[in-house]
């Protein structure tokens, strides 16, 4: 029992620094997106 808490424990750290590194790349390619965009204006 203890070891599938383990488990638990491990998933649930790895899903959240999955998580924020999803989110990170989000913000990033936005950022991308945004300056190509701008150069595209000018």
């Amino acid at each position: 029992m203890t070891k599938v808490l383990q488990l638990v424990k491990v998933v649930v750290k790895y899903g959240t620094i999955v998580q924020a590194a999803l989110e990170a790349l989000e913000l990033f390619a936005n950022k991308v997106e945004k300056k190509q965009s701008d150069e595209v204006s000018d």
